[in-house]
């Protein structure tokens, strides 16, 4: 299982420990490990590769249209059904990836909040 973390600050002194935290988390996740800051946001991924091994999926991904980033762990049930229903409304993913189509939808909810597109289209387990 994939390991994450989050913070929101405008600690700029946070930023090393949270690299820290990231490369003590290598056990859940030796396949890929990525880091993202902007302002006071800070997301981290360590990831184990299960579905996609292409390094497109590597986390915090980027939605397609660059508004949003996430870090996300989880499966996604219906992930085969999605994607194909999603790509027939012109979505557009970086890789085959649960974190490609949850970041597409997320980005196609046009600004509304993550929980509503999460439960809205999202069944399975997951954690953004």
């Amino acid at each position: 299982m994939c390991g994450l973390i989050a913070a929101f600050t405008h600690d700029t002194t946070l930023e090393p420990r949270l690299r820290e935290a990231l490369e003590r988390m290598h056990r859940r996740g030796s396949d890929g490990e990525g880091f993202w800051r902007e302002g006071g946001v800070y997301l981290g991924h360590r990831r184990l590769a299960i579905l996609d091994l292409d390094p497109r999926a590597n986390q915090p991904m980027t939605s397609s249209d660059g508004r949003y980033v996430i870090v996300f762990n989880g499966e996604i049930y219906d992930l085969v059904d999605l994607r194909h229903e999603l790509a027939t409304q012109s979505y557009a993913f970086r890789s085959q990836s649960g974190a490609a189509v949850a970041a597409s939808r997320l980005s196609g909810m046009g600004g509304r909040k993550i929980n509503d597109a999460c439960h809205a289209d999202l069944s399975g387990y997951r954690l953004f």
